[in-house]
Order: structure tokens, then C-alpha cells, then sequence
């Protein structure tokens, strides 16, 4: 497994300079900002906006949109680790890595509950059930703060309507004025206005779903993802050119890249009894980067039999090593986050996934997939326009 780079070039080294730039003191004793792009850059700026499009890989750019990278300025951005929603937004909430912020998956066990949830939608994984419609609140289990409380500007989450009141984005977005939007257009328009409505200074942070949900449904090189492409850069060079004069500063870059997969890389987890009579618990994680809880008395034996039985399509990790490695980020461990990785950890390789299931649960047959180490996963962009 290669290293994590978060000493520059990380999405956390560009929210190093943002939170530098918005808050009263500096934070950056931990992670350092982005060199090509510090805080003292930002400052001069009226407006900083930052657009994350899910699931947007810099090779996917490279390869459909050359032109688009050709005319601009842009910065390849290495993602966090595991390279997933989950992980990867909340890190752009917080400025921290899993390491600190201690959420690791779209599957990950609770032990405060004892249950294995689903973080973003703040559910169980067993029957989709909320969390907090059965009395249990999301701050009361994610406890960093949302840079939005540090920032000194006035700041907005410009988000889709569906997603603009759920539990997480809730907590996330602490500090900031939620505004919901229909689709990109919409955001577009809201992004305008609110540049142009008043003189103070702001922090605009804006999240479009629409592509990653597309590479999950399709390929990935589908053309139902190019199109939409073309859609996002059309709208953007318009809004580009709509701001000009307003001394706006627009990010745009990715949570993480996508990579497709096939059924014959699917790996089925109850296709291995073996395997399967090992786990104390469902497989967590992400269909890339799966975490394993294994029985005491087995983990030899689970270490042995992964290598030989799985190593076609997987290396396996300790997972403690890869804390101690600084893989999900440098500095001090949040304290629940070994809770959160299991005994061992299993790295996907080329375009393979693992999926189990549980009762009641239906198999999802996601296409487009992400959360490995593959460059498509992990290699983002950051293409700012001045405006």
C-alpha cells in the first residue's frame, strides 16, 4: 500500500489553507496548507467558493475534458484514505482526516451502540432505520466542529434539497446558512445571487451528488457521465463568466475519484463459508477498503487464510499498523477510531470489490465504485477560477 501524502497536495492541506484563511488563529500545528495555494492567497478575496462534484476523478478530466485542464490553471489533489464520501466530506467539514474525525466508512461499527451504521444517512445498516428518529443524536457521536464555526466570514451550504436536512448535514454544517437546491442549475443561480446580494465577505461551500450517483448506476465512462460533464462545465464557465468583477475566488475539485467494476472482480463473501464463520461481525467500510472483525481465537487463522485463499484480488492489513503508519492521517488518533477499522483491513486491488450481505438487506450492484488506492480513486482536482 503507498504511503498518504498529507503534508501537501491532500484535500486536507487545501482545508489547512481555507480554515487559515477564514479563522481567527492559525490551526495549521497539525496539517500544513496547500503551497500552491496558502491562506494569505485566499484572503484577498471577497468571496471564496468552494464546489465539490462526488466522485469527479482528475483522470476522468485527463481523459473526456483535456481542454478544460488545458485552459485553466488546476492542481492534481490526492484524496484521503479510505478515497469515499463518507470519509472524504467529512474531512472538507472538519479540515480533518479519518484519523482525527474517526469516520471510516459507509458501513462502520458504533460501539457506543453496539451497531453497525450507516454514517451518512445516520441509520443501521441492518434495516435503513434513522438513529435519530429511535432518540440518538448525531453530536452526541461526532464530536469535531465544523470549520464553519471558526470562520469569521459569514458563511452558506448550498447543498440538494433532499439532502439539505438530513441528520449529518446538520451537524456538519454548524456555523453556516443552509440553502437547498433542485439541481446544478439551481445551485448555479444561488451561487450568483449570493455573491452579488452584499458587500461582506463569505464562505460559500456547495456539494452536487449528481455525478458519483451516475458512475454508481452506470459505468463510470458512460456516457451518461460524460454528459453530464458537459453539463457541469457549461454551467460553470457561464458562472465564471457572471462573476466577474466580484472578487470571487471559485474552487473546484472532488471528494474522491471512481473506478468501474465488473461481476467477474465482485467478490461475494458468502461464497467462502471459510471466511464468512470467522467474521464477528458484517464486513464495514467501503466495497474497497473493507474492514474486518474477526473472532479472537481466529485471527491467525483469518490473516493466513486471506492471504492464500484472497490474494488474487486483495492484499490484507493489520489495522492497527495502518493507524500507527499515519495511513488515515498524522498526529493523535481520535479515540474511537480503532473501534472503527476491525482487526484487519482489506486493500482491493486493480477494479475487484468484496460485498456481503445481511438479513433483510438487498445486495446493492453498484458499477461505478470507489474507496481503494487506485490513482482513479484518489487522484481529484483542484481547478480554481478568479473572478
Amino acid at each position: 500500500m503507498p504511503l498518504m501524502n498529507y503534508q501537501n497536495n491532500n484535500t486536507i492541506n487545501l482545508m489547512a489553507s481555507l480554515v487559515n484563511a477564514f479563522s481567527h488563529q492559525s490551526n495549521s500545528y497539525i496539517y500544513p496548507e496547500l503551497s500552491s495555494l496558502p491562506a494569505e492567497k485566499i484572503q484577498s478575496y471577497d468571496n471564496v467558493v468552494l464546489l465539490i462534484l462526488d466522485g469527479l476523478s482528475y483522470k476522468f478530466l485527463e481523459k473526456y475534458f483535456p481542454f478544460f485542464l488545458n485552459n485553466y490553471p488546476h492542481t492534481i489533489l490526492q484524496s484521503v484514505f479510505p478515497s469515499a464520501t463518507s470519509i472524504a466530506l467529512t474531512s472538507i467539514a472538519t479540515w480533518f482526516p479519518a484519523q482525527q474525525h474517526a469516520i471510516t466508512g459507509r458501513f462502520m461499527l458504533l460501539k457506543e451502540l453496539w451497531m453497525v451504521v450507516s454514517p451518512l444517512p445516520f441509520s443501521s445498516r441492518l434495516n435503513g432505520d434513522s438513529l435519530a428518529l429511535n432518540g440518538v443524536q448525531m453530536k452526541e457521536i461526532f464530536d469535531i466542529p465544523p470549520i464553519f464555526q471558526q470562520s469569521k466570514r459569514k458563511s452558506y451550504i448550498l447543498n440538494r434539497k433532499t439532502l439539505i436536512n438530513s441528520e449529518y448535514s446538520q451537524v456538519m454544517g454548524q456555523g453556516a446558512e443552509s440553502i437547498g437546491c433542485e439541481d446544478f442549475t439551481e445551485m448555479s443561480q444561488q451561487i450568483e445571487t449570493l455573491i452579488k446580494s452584499w458587500l461582506e465577505q463569505k464562505y460559500l461551500y456547495a456539494y452536487d451528488p449528481e455525478f458519483d450517483s451516475l458512475g454508481h448506476s452506470f459505468w463510470i465512462n458512460s456516457q451518461e457521465c460524460i454528459s453530464y460533464c458537459e453539463y457541469l462545465f457549461s454551467h460553470l464557465q457561464q458562472l465564471h463568466k457572471q462573476l466577474e468583477g466580484t472578487n470571487t475566488l471559485l474552487l473546484v475539485s472532488a471528494d474522491h475519484g471512481m473506478i468501474d467494476t465488473i461481476p467477474e472482480r465482485t467478490i461475494i463473501a458468502e461464497a467462502y463459508p471459510a471466511f464468512k464463520e470467522m467474521l464477528s461481525l458484517p464486513l464495514c467500510g467501503e466495497t474497497r477498503t473493507i474492514f474486518c472483525y474477526v473472532k479472537a481465537h481466529q485471527r491467525e487463522k483469518f490473516f493466513h487464510y486471506v492471504q492464500e485463499k484472497f490474494s488474487a484480488f486483495c492484499e490484507i492489513y493489520p489495522s492497527e499498523q495502518l493507524v500507527k503508519d499515519w495511513r488515515f492521517g498524522i498526529g493523535k488518533p481520535h479515540q474511537h477510531i480503532r473501534d472503527r477499522i476491525g482487526d484487519f483491513t482489506l486493500i482491493m486491488k486493480e477494479n475487484y470489490i468484496l460485498l456481503d450481505s445481511v438479513i433483510n438487506q438487498k445486495r446493492e450492484k453498484l458499477i461505478g465504485n470507489h474507496g481503494g488506492i487506485s490513482e482513479e480513486e484518489l487522484s481529484i482536482p483542484l481547478i480554481p477560477l478568479f473572478a
